[in-house]
């Protein structure tokens, strides 16, 4: 199981993400070593990773941390083999079809939806201000 859903653990690689993941935790982790790209918005801070293999798929991987310094958010995106994501090359149908895959993804690996824990909550979206879809991983603070 890529999530547990008691805990709302999620490992990729040697790293375990959880709700009660420092950043400074992250950012020494191996985890921590694939950040290609960091937003500060002081108090926030997000890090965007390298591709990353979870069980079967590859997903694009971007963490959020709470201004206390502990996880508040994973948003993970399948990337299909050899897609590299542009304006150029985007459709609303090819975003949906990402979109399936994700549902798909989440259906096989935690059953049917709603996905609401004591932890925290997961949600698969497509957000059309960024014409972008995500699966979303919310920690409760």
């Amino acid at each position: 199981m890529m999530i547990n859903k008691t805990n709302g653990e999620l490992i990729i690689g040697n790293t375990v993400l959880s709700h009660n993941l420092s950043r400074e935790d992250f950012l020494t982790s191996d985890l921590g070593a694939e950040v290609f790209n960091e937003s500060n918005f002081s108090p926030y801070f997000n890090y965007h990773l390298k591709p990353q293999e979870i069980g079967e798929e590859t997903f694009m991987v971007a963490v959020y941390f709470y201004p206390k310094g502990f996880l508040e958010m994973v948003a993970l995106r399948i990337k299909k083999d050899g897609e590299i994501s542009s304006y150029s090359n985007w459709s609303k149908e090819k975003e949906m079809e990402t979109k399936r895959l994700q549902d798909n993804w989440l259906l096989k690996h935690l059953g049917s939806p709603p996905y609401e824990y004591r932890w925290g909550r997961i949600s698969s979206i497509y957000d059309p201000r960024s014409a972008t879809s995500e699966i979303i991983i919310r920690y409760n603070e």
